[in-house]
């Protein structure tokens, strides 16, 4: 588990760096949404790092297997047919808006959310 934490801390590096990278060359837009709920209105701030987590997940799945670079860094891969690699990066970036929860599932059931409802497991490339 401690290769899949380091792997993780390095892929959202590379994503964070690109983004910031292009956020400063570009200057790209942020956007806030009211929506209402249990009689509170909740202001979410919708950011572009979304979609360039959704793009770098699904794209190291299709193109590598699974394969991250923070994984290969570390000699990990994840084992699941494409359709499921696919459904574990929309998960997996969904699971960035809530993290704080995603982080009590990850202590409490020792799996994140995007392998426990996928059943898929991380494995030592060979």
């Amino acid at each position: 588990m401690t290769k899949r934490i380091l792997a993780f801390f390095v892929d959202n590096l590379i994503v964070v760096f690109i983004f910031s990278l292009l956020n400063s060359l570009f200057n790209l837009e942020y956007n806030t949404y009211d929506f209402e709920m249990f009689n509170n209105i909740w202001k979410v701030k919708v950011t572009p790092i979304i979609l360039f987590y959704l793009i770098y997940f699904i794209l190291s799945d299709l193109l590598n297997k699974g394969i991250t670079l923070g994984k290969f860094l570390f000699r990990i891969k994840v084992n699941a047919s494409e359709k499921k690699l696919i459904k574990r990066s929309i998960i997996k970036t969904l699971s960035y808006l809530i993290l704080p929860i995603t982080l009590i599932f990850w202590i409490v059931m020792n799996k994140l959310p995007q392998d426990y409802f996928l059943n898929i497991k991380t494995e030592n490339i060979k």
